[in-house]
């Protein structure tokens, strides 16, 4: 029978410093951790009988992401933050110059999935099917949304207007999230 191990997966203090081979504390830029080392952190963090599949993922890709997830909030939670991709069965922690290109593609990906969404909210719904409220709800979230996704668009041409014309965009401070 195998033995789990004794540790808060949720705490940094109380998860050894190598789990399956893999120094989570020190991990640098451009490591790459395999899928071997990842199915193995993964039996050693959770228990079998504590996984829920959900029916369209496999179990090495819910493994694998799950094993992503926690080492990038584990590594926040310590103030090293990382990000990783998958690449084949791997993870790969990426550079900063890596890191630029995939934020930026995951981002411009984030609006036009919103505004995608958005438009299917005027377009898909048959409001004849719903109820008074029902439609009061979906008038709120139709004229909330689509100002969100008027605003997105409106700052991405105006970003481009100004860069066309040599100028520079503002900086602006992050949002606080």
């Amino acid at each position: 029978m195998k033995r789990r191990q004794q540790f808060n997966p949720n705490k940094p203090e109380t998860v050894p410093p190598n789990v399956a081979g893999i120094d989570w504390r020190s991990l640098r830029k451009g490591d790459v951790i395999t899928s071997e080392q990842i199915l193995d952190m993964f039996n050693i963090i959770w228990d079998e009988r504590e996984v829920v599949l959900a029916p369209q993922c496999s179990l090495k890709s819910y493994m694998r992401m799950q094993v992503k997830d926690w080492l990038e909030k584990i590594r926040l939670s310590i103030a090293k933050p990382l990000l990783f991709t998958q690449k084949n069965d791997d993870l790969h922690v990426l550079t900063d110059e890596q890191a630029v290109g995939y934020l930026n593609g995951q981002a411009y990906q984030g609006l036009k999935k919103h505004r995608k969404a958005t438009s299917r909210m005027f377009t898909h719904i048959d409001t004849d099917n719903l109820t008074q409220h029902q439609k009061d709800q979906l008038s709120v979230n139709q004229a909330r949304h689509a100002m969100i996704a008027s605003a997105a668009d409106g700052a991405r041409r105006q970003a481009i207007q100004i860069q066309r014309k040599g100028g520079e965009l503002p900086r602006i401070i992050p949002p606080n999230l």
